[in-house]
């Protein structure tokens, strides 16, 4: 679908096809030129800023990860209401990202925050507030909350499962969660109906 809709030189349009180093280098193309046209403080520069944090963490660049998320929510800090979708999905990224490298007090603030804002700005039945919700709960669970992560990261997953819009990628990323939590619980019938066989 991003394919039709951008083109295939478009980063997500790129990234529809499955190349993800495509879609990096279009994404930091265009960091090349929008600063430039629009300005250091537009929406649309804080906008690809994250897009391509998100893709430098999926890609496993997780110090790069964290700067152009940063980079991106001081951006949108400035620029977005504080409850906006495209802030509150940059928070969660960034407390993803925040989680890999240890970061796990931060993370939690970052992933609360999120969470809270698109419980405003999209539902708690939107699979995008699921992905907040399953971040918050990895969060809790990375401080050791683990009574607290297991009900979040439970409805995450049962709802990341049941959206057919929900990104595999996420829906996976959920599941291995729950399943990480049940283990370290010792709840291994729970744990057995996550594993993959």
């Amino acid at each position: 679908m991003n394919r039709r809709l951008y083109g295939e030189s478009h980063p997500e349009g790129a990234l529809s096809l499955g190349d993800l180093q495509e879609a990096k280098a279009l994404a930091t193309a265009a960091l090349e030129i929008q600063p430039k046209v629009l300005g250091t403080g537009h929406p649309s520069v804080g906008s690809t800023l994250a897009i391509l944090g998100r893709w430098e963490m999926e890609d496993g660049n997780i110090a790069a990860a964290e700067e152009r998320l940063r980079e991106a929510l001081a951006i949108q800090q400035a620029v977005l209401t504080p409850d906006h979708p495209d802030l509150a999905i940059t928070r969660v990224d960034l407390a993803e990202t925040l989680l890999l490298t240890g970061n796990s007090q931060e993370a939690l603030v970052q992933a609360q925050m999120g969470e809270t804002s698109l419980l405003k700005s999209l539902s708690a039945s939107h699979w995008i507030t699921a992905v907040a919700r399953h971040a918050h709960g990895a969060a809790l669970q990375a401080v050791g909350d683990i009574n607290a992560a297991e009900p979040l990261l439970r409805s995450s997953y049962e709802q990341l499962a049941a959206d057919p819009a929900a990104r595999p990628a996420f829906v996976d990323k959920a599941r291995v969660s729950l399943l990480s939590i049940y283990d370290t619980l010792g709840m291994t019938s729970e744990a057995s109906r996550y594993r993959v066989q």
